[in-house]
């Protein structure tokens, strides 16, 4: 999405940093970055974009590709529980949004035509 993705600012999951890291803190946020980026890589990224080109066709742009093309993107998160963190426009936190259970569609008679616009 080309969002910023600093560690010398914004702590990874895992680590309980919040607020101004100090020069320990920042080091193991950094290390903990490097060792998500390459699981990413390793576990996410290129098993995806194998399954996208042999789905799809070796003409297929990389996964990458699709994915900073993507218009917007809903983010579980919310600063008042993550700390805040700079978003690209596109991205849009939504965290702790209450999603109902589904219900069944209304059935629609096929013989008349449903205008929704």
């Amino acid at each position: 999405m080309g969002g910023p993705d600093n560690p010398s600012y914004i702590p990874t999951i895992v680590t309980r940093a919040a607020g101004k890291m100090n020069f320990k803190e920042r080091m193991i946020n950094t290390l903990y970055y490097i060792y998500f980026k390459m699981a990413w890589k390793y576990y996410s990224e290129w098993p995806a974009n194998k399954l996208l080109k042999k789905n799809f066709g070796p003409d297929t742009p990389h996964i990458n590709e699709i994915i900073y093309n993507t218009s917007m993107v809903f983010v579980n998160g919310h600063f008042s529980l993550d700390g805040p963190r700079p978003l690209v426009p596109n991205m849009v936190e939504i965290g702790g949004i209450h999603v109902k259970p589904p219900r069944p569609l209304p059935k629609v008679n096929t013989h008349h035509r449903l205008n929704v616009f």
